[in-house]
């Protein structure tokens, strides 16, 4: 079995931020989620939600039966030196724009928190309509793009806590979305746990905090 991440080797350490990030107990960088004998503590509906390349207003649609619409939090100039934002901004062009996001069902229930980093060209053209989830967005143009994970986590908030109405640890991730070899956006995501009335219970191991190795060579730590 292995310890988790020290909590300071997804983020950034920064003095000013104002987006939701959990304080997690468990975390996965780029070179765990790289390594092919990684197999993180979740079952495997929730592995193949957080997992798969396809788009999260889609997938939440299909579990749900649902529309899926992005109830808009802020979006903002920010100082991505200063934004606490995942280490994979410096792979996006300045200046950095910041929007946030409520992925709700047609009821109103709150299902992913997300916040996405651009650049304003790349916001311009690829997000024609604002107020609408990004995968709809991209998806209405026929767009491919290559998702690229570079964090998967568990952990505690009690602002999701008290917006999701449900009990935390959370699962989240981030990841860049890469079009014709240029990342054009990264996108965090904290998903609900109400979704374990579609998906059953996310973890798979007895305890979440610890990784389970392989008895044929898997990795021995979480990587820093």
């Amino acid at each position: 079995m292995t310890a988790p991440s020290p909590p300071s080797s997804i983020f950034q350490p920064s003095i000013q931020s104002d987006w939701l990030q959990v304080e997690p107990v468990w975390q996965a960088n780029t070179l765990d989620l790289q390594h092919k004998k990684f197999i993180p503590p979740l079952s495997p509906s929730w592995r193949l939600l957080l997992l798969n390349d396809g788009y999260t207003t889609r997938n939440l649609s299909l579990l749900t039966g649902s529309d899926i619409a992005a109830e808009l939090i802020d979006t903002r100039t920010i100082d991505p030196d200063r934004d606490r934002a995942p280490a994979a901004i410096a792979l996006l062009d300045r200046p950095s724009i910041r929007r946030q996001v409520w992925l709700t069902s047609a009821s109103g229930d709150r299902l992913v928190y997300g916040v996405s980093w651009w650049n304003p060209h790349h916001l311009r053209d690829y997000l024609h309509h604002p107020d609408q989830p990004i995968g709809r967005n991209l998806s209405h143009r026929r767009i491919e793009l290559f998702r690229e994970l570079h964090g998967l986590y568990l952990g505690h908030s009690e602002t999701l806590t008290q917006a999701f109405r449900t009990e935390g640890p959370f699962w989240g991730r981030h990841y860049i979305l890469w079009h014709q070899q240029q990342p054009i956006t990264l996108i965090a995501e904290v998903f609900s746990n109400s979704l374990t009335r579609q998906l059953g219970p996310s973890q798979a191991a007895a305890n979440p905090t610890e990784h389970p190795c392989q008895a044929d060579g898997g990795i021995d730590r979480i990587a820093t």
